[in-house]
């Protein structure tokens, strides 16, 4: 889901300063939150909540930003998880991860295309 507001008012900056800014912010998060999501799995393997948490939180950030919702609360839900050090089926986590990143940047990429102009 889509905080749709917050992506008209990314659209609508980007459309008043730079017009590429929009498409290098997707581009950069396109780029960096695979590495996360992978950094994410790589510290639910060796056992550290803190990296989880980290990583998790640096996900949740930059989704939240862009207004991804689901992607935002799912890797809070993950980063939460990390720091009550609990017992989770990571496994999980991580697909719900990438099944949801994926979605959502779909969902971004065409709700842009349809407000842009």
């Amino acid at each position: 889901m889509l905080d749709r507001e917050a992506v008209l008012e990314l659209i609508d900056l980007s459309r008043d300063t730079d017009p590429a800014m929009l498409d290098q912010i997707i581009v950069n998060f396109r780029e960096s939150a695979p590495p996360l999501i992978f950094e994410i799995k790589l510290a639910y393997e060796e056992n550290n909540s803190e990296k989880v948490e980290k990583a998790a939180h640096k996900l949740k950030g930059s989704a939240g930003m862009l207004g991804l919702l689901d992607l935002s609360q799912c890797a809070g839900e993950v980063m939460i998880s990390a720091r009550r050090h609990e017992q989770v089926d990571n496994k999980k986590y991580i697909t719900d991860l990438t099944n949801i990143f994926n979605s959502s940047l779909a969902e971004l990429s065409s709700f842009i295309k349809q407000h842009r102009n």
